[in-house]
């Protein structure tokens, strides 16, 4: 077992433990390649002019609401939430924040006897503007805005790209507050734009300091060529050609849990694929909690098929915290990396010095560079998802 700190960053130090007998070349990037990486949309995202939507939230503020509330499918919401939750929003505002990511009658039915639609902003995000689940919340919600004789041109906001989707269509016959967000940019890929900084925004977390994070992050992994994250992609390449092809995300920390959701659909969709030879390939994401879990899945982990790789995630300061508490967490995880290590499971440990703004914007970047730098490793394309498309096209027949 080869145990090796490379990458030490103010955010956060990132190590890992290997077994993995094959080896495949650490290669450079080449100056054409790092312009390519310079060139994705979602790097070109953190380097926009905030003061595009700002203006927007700006205003929106200035309505008085104790309701936040956001509709959104896979990545129109999981960055959202992840960020929400890890930024402890619940305990530095007055306003409550929901997340819709469901289509659930009797959730939803729930949720609108719950909270007072004149006391609350709605956002409904959907990139395409015809996603299936949102048209129709859309529509359910309306209903409720109507019956209870609320104004919407001032509580509602729709974010979706300009073109002629059932939102554009919607919004121009109603006349609702319209965001129009980078058509060019996926989903999955989307946790550090507008479609989840408008949010962010409007719920008080300041926006620039997640995106100061993750443009400290790439501008540090340009000088040292991206050499960190093509090792982390390696690490996981490698043990995917050793039959590792299961990838368990494991944060030692609640507000992480949602991270590890979005974690999930980044991982899932941009490398689970069928290559033009008919061959499907993918590593499957999975998402635990600890130490919760320790007690219900570590035993397979450890002793179950040799089939996965464990990435954990650590906090070394928290906000509030009780102390005795938090560090027996940080004991059960080194007690659980000692004893991957003896079991020979592969592992990656993140530890945040302080889980804030920039810490943030850091990780996110990371995860989603890496996880294009093992797509290349790969030969597959991360940025589309044709079996996805092949269910909704089945849901339009």
């Amino acid at each position: 077992m080869v145990k090796k700190t490379f990458f030490d960053l103010k955010y956060w130090r990132l190590s890992y433990q290997n077994t993995s007998k094959n080896r495949s070349k650490l290669r450079s990037l080449s100056k054409s390649e790092i312009k390519e990486l310079d060139n994705l949309e979602l790097i070109k995202e953190l380097y926009k002019d905030p003061g595009l939507y700002k203006e927007s939230t700006d205003f929106i503020k200035k309505n008085r609401y104790s309701n936040l509330v956001v509709f959104g499918m896979g990545g129109s919401s999981l960055g959202t939430k992840a960020i929400f939750e890890a930024s402890n929003y619940s305990k530095k505002s007055k306003k409550n924040l929901h997340i819709v990511n469901n289509i659930d009658g009797e959730s939803f039915e729930k949720f609108f006897k719950k909270i007072k639609i004149k006391d609350s902003f709605l956002i409904f995000v959907s990139k395409s503007g015809d996603t299936i689940e949102i048209k129709n919340l859309v529509k359910e919600t309306f209903k409720k805005i109507s019956e209870k004789k609320v104004n919407h041109h001032k509580q509602v906001l729709f974010i979706t790209e300009s073109r002629e989707s059932f939102l554009h269509k919607f919004a121009r016959a109603k006349k609702v507050q319209t965001f129009y967000i980078n058509e060019n940019l996926g989903g999955r890929f989307s946790a550090l734009s507008p479609s989840s900084m408008i949010p962010c925004e409007l719920a008080g977390i300041n926006s620039q300091e997640i995106l100061i994070g993750a443009k400290d992050t790439y501008d540090k992994l340009k000088t040292l060529k991206f050499t960190p994250v093509i090792k982390l992609a390696n690490f996981y390449y490698n043990n995917y050609l050793d039959g590792r092809d299961i990838s368990v995300l494991m944060p030692y920390k609640d507000n992480l849990n949602s991270f590890g959701e979005w974690f999930m659909q980044l991982w899932g969709e941009s490398l689970g694929k069928q290559r033009q030879n008919k061959k499907n390939i993918g590593l499957t994401p999975i998402n635990y909690l600890g130490p919760r879990d320790q007690h219900s899945q570590m035993q397979l982990v450890l002793d179950g098929p040799k089939n996965k790789t464990i990435t954990f995630i650590t906090v070394r300061k928290s906000q509030e915290s009780n102390k005795r508490l938090e560090s027996l967490a940080l004991l059960e995880q080194a007690a659980t990396l000692e004893a991957t290590k003896e079991r020979k499971i592969p592992s990656v440990k993140f530890e945040i010095k302080k889980l804030d703004g920039p810490t943030l914007g850091s990780i996110f970047l990371v995860f989603q560079l890496t996880v294009i730098l093992l797509a290349r490793n790969l030969n597959i394309n991360p940025f589309n998802q044709p079996a996805v498309e092949l269910i909704k096209k089945r849901l339009e027949s």
